[in-house]
């Protein structure tokens, strides 16, 4: 499943939530991360970094707002990472205290070239970006409601109905 947001911290707040029910006692081992959550096994993430030196078992390399899921923490601080495309990757310690961030929830941006069987996009009192194209396809017709423009008036006058 994938949940878009309009904002990194809309993205945090529901990982974190998502996070504290998967455990709430906080007895599952993890990893923390740089932003002050944590991971641990089967929890998605995302990687921060483009890293060329880090490759899965099928060639594929890290790249920055890539989603995994955590298969592993191993002994030596890394964590396994598994995508269903990508393959598996072990992500060295230094690697995910820097760079990698809870997954489940991710702006827009990080959702681009995923495939989910599900999604989810929670709503914000925030308005769009100004630079959101909001134009409508010609299938959709003129646009209606609040702030619409007027429609152009009529080219020909409407004929007098008979007396």
């Amino acid at each position: 499943m994938a949940i878009t947001t309009n904002t990194t911290e809309t993205a945090r707040a529901i990982n974190t939530e998502i996070q504290r029910r998967l455990d709430p006692a906080g007895r599952v081992p993890r990893r923390h991360l740089a932003d002050g959550t944590h991971i641990s096994v089967d929890h998605q993430i995302a990687t921060r970094r483009n890293d060329p030196a880090l490759r899965t078992d099928r060639g594929e390399k890290v790249r920055n707002r890539h989603t995994w899921t955590v298969t592993a923490l191993d002994t030596t601080g890394g964590t396994v990472a598994t995508h269903p495309n990508r393959g598996t990757v072990t992500l060295p310690a230094l690697y995910v205290a820097s760079h990698v961030e809870l997954g489940w929830a991710v702006t827009g941006y990080g959702n681009q070239g995923d495939t989910p069987s599900t999604s989810a996009s929670p709503s914000s009192n925030r308005a769009p970006p100004a630079t959101t194209p909001m134009s409508p396809s010609p299938e959709d017709g003129p646009p209606t409601g609040p702030g619409s423009p007027t429609p152009p008036a009529p080219s020909t006058p409407p004929t007098p109905s008979p007396p």
